[in-house]
């Protein structure tokens, strides 16, 4: 008998699907999920906005309430009410989806790479997409570090130090999971071949100045993610993850998108045997589309865009555009934008 759901690839979205899905202990048929190494997720992280209501979906490892972001040394802090910014780790992701598994009579494990359309009454494909696709790189090397005494950082710097140069923009990104362990990253939105060396650079020479010798590393990555996508790829069945679209271009969030899809998806499967296809928020394309354009044109405009979005659009808002980015969100965005350099993006170059 063919299976009811074949998953193809144990990314993100492939994770949620299933974690979504073994929720039931009766599904309406078997689940199968092809993967050749699942284990890759395991050097992987993620790190989201979510409101306080829906801590069992996103179930993050660690959260914090506020985030910081700052430039030419002017600082601004944001304190979330509604929502709190998580992070899990690929490890925490792989182990729980290993236990469902395990622990679920319908749904098998599969380590095989996918060659031609399997059969099956619903195909997911979440493998990753070409790197050549990628409109903009946000390219980053980071450390998880570990200090024989207490660090000085308590909130999440999430957009830290923003400069620009001719490639793109560059900024610090800083998770303190605890007082003696905490993940610190550069990053870079560029258009160009990402430069992983220099950004190791950075992290080592920050490093240096603020932690001195007084550390250990336990764990390094470095990755380049889409910031927008070109062109398409043939799939085997619905497109989910940034596979399907499902990245914010301006940000490369796309774990926000991964949970709410899988839930949405898991429980029109179950209850109304069939599901409804994803509908583009066609004015955040329209919005993260201007913003690319700067990266790639206008880089030197992007600190000032990025700082006066989180001056204007404190606490919960920013949070929102974020992550849920209603039409209210968008809007007040705009609204909060640097009128130039936006126009700039709306009339191209003359």
């Amino acid at each position: 008998m063919k299976p009811w759901v074949h998953i193809i690839g144990l990314g993100a979205s492939g994770c949620s699907l299933v974690e979504a899905l073994a929720r039931y202990d009766c599904l309406p048929g078997d689940i199968v999920i092809s993967d050749p190494d699942p284990s890759v997720i395991c050097d992987k992280g993620y790190g989201f906005w979510y409101r306080t209501s829906e801590f069992d979906q996103f179930k993050p490892d660690s959260y914090w309430d506020s985030w910081s972001f700052s430039t030419n040394s002017k600082q601004v802090v944001h304190t979330g009410t509604q929502f709190k910014y998580g992070y899990r780790s690929g490890q925490s992701i792989f182990d729980a989806v290993s236990d469902l598994v395990s622990n679920h009579s319908q749904i098998k494990l599969v380590r095989e790479a996918v060659q031609s359309v399997p059969e099956a009454d619903f195909i997911f494909d979440s493998r990753p997409v070409s790197p050549h696709r990628y409109v903009v790189n946000q390219a980053f090397y980071g450390m998880v570090i570990e200090t024989s005494s207490a660090h000085q950082f308590d909130v999440v710097q999430l957009m830290e130090d923003l400069t620009s140069n001719d490639r793109g923009l560059i900024f610090r990104y800083l998770l303190p999971f605890t007082n003696t362990k905490l993940l610190i990253e550069y990053t870079e939105f560029t258009a160009e071949t990402p430069d992983f060396l220099d950004l190791k650079s950075k992290v080592l020479q920050w490093c240096n100045q603020y932690l001195g010798s007084d550390y250990k590393v336990i764990k390094q990555e470095q990755a380049s993610i889409p910031m927008g996508l070109e062109g398409e790829e043939p799939s085997f069945g619905t497109p989910i993850g940034v596979r399907g679209g499902r990245v914010r271009d301006s940000s490369g969030y796309s774990y926000y998108y991964a949970i709410k899809d899988a839930y949405r998806i898991a429980n029109e499967l179950v209850e109304r045997g069939n599901f409804s296809p994803i509908k583009p928020n066609n004015l955040e394309s329209w919005m993260d589309a201007k913003l690319l354009w700067l990266i790639r044109r206008r880089p030197h405009a992007l600190p000032e865009i990025f700082f006066r979005l989180a001056t204007q659009m404190t606490n919960d808002r920013f949070a929102s555009f974020m992550s849920v980015n209603a039409r209210r969100d968008s809007m007040m965005a705009i609204a909060a934008s640097p009128k130039r350099p936006f126009l700039r993006s709306l009339l191209g170059d003359f």
